[in-house]
């Protein structure tokens, strides 16, 4: 999928190759491709419902450009985590990797989610701070030890280091699929952003007005206790 998705994500294109090409392209770029797979692929392409030629290649160069800008941050990141791995022996976050099922990359987004260390006065204050402390309970002369606390909600701290300011960046650009001579997703230019929305104005009509785009009036209202209102202010 990912091969397709990089080289020909149009399935126009895959109809045209056939089974063969389909097999071919993968060879071409250094991948294995079975005849049952290739089989397969072409079949969904022919059994598939697909828009226009013209519409689906806008789709797809759409779709390809997407996935080749989630490559990047994939890359992206494992170049941090390669960075926090190599960053981490030197630093006092070589003991948490001492600890059973804890990595270089979890210790290193327990650190990020902790944040400056000399904010706190030791070690138990950072495991409370963590909710990685344990419950005690006391019950006459015994002491019960039980799980983690969850005061600091690890989950939230872990969770908290998730947020990375990446640097600006310039989207890859989708290279143009070459299992065809007339490429039409490479000729055709993508559509346009969507305009803004406009908010749409609407007022609720008051009481006594049949129009929908009235403006809301106050209601008649007496003041409390004073006399209701009639017809004739004369009495007569």
């Amino acid at each position: 999928m990912r091969l397709l998705l990089q080289t020909c994500p149009n399935p126009y294109h895959l109809r045209d190759l056939g089974p063969a090409g389909i097999r071919q392209l993968f060879s071409d770029h250094g991948q294995r491709c079975g005849p049952v797979t290739a089989n397969r692929i072409y079949a969904i392409a022919q059994q598939s419902l697909l828009p226009s030629a013209d519409v689906c290649a806008l789709l797809t160069a759409q779709a390809q450009a997407d996935f080749l800008q989630y490559c990047w941050f994939e890359d992206q990141v494992a170049a941090y985590e390669a960075r926090a791995t190599a960053l981490l022996p030197a630093t006092f976050g070589q003991v948490l990797t001492t600890l059973p099922g804890v990595s270089p990359r979890m210790a290193a987004r327990y650190l990020a989610g902790i944040g400056d260390p000399d904010r706190f006065t030791s070690a138990r204050q950072i495991w409370a701070y963590a909710g990685f402390d344990p419950t005690q309970a006391d019950s006459g002369n015994h002491r019960y030890t039980g799980g983690i606390s969850h005061r600091g909600s690890p989950s939230s701290v872990l969770r908290s280091s998730k947020s990375v300011i990446l640097p600006p960046c310039t989207a890859p650009t989708a290279p143009a699929c070459t299992c065809r001579r007339a490429s039409v997703a490479s000729t055709t230019p993508l559509p346009p952003s969507m305009p803004p929305i406009r908010p749409i104005g609407f007022s609720l009509p008051c009481s006594g007005r049949s129009s929908p785009t009235a403006p809301p009036c106050p209601q008649n209202r007496r003041p409390y206790g004073s006399a209701p209102l009639t017809a004739n202010p004369s009495g007569h």
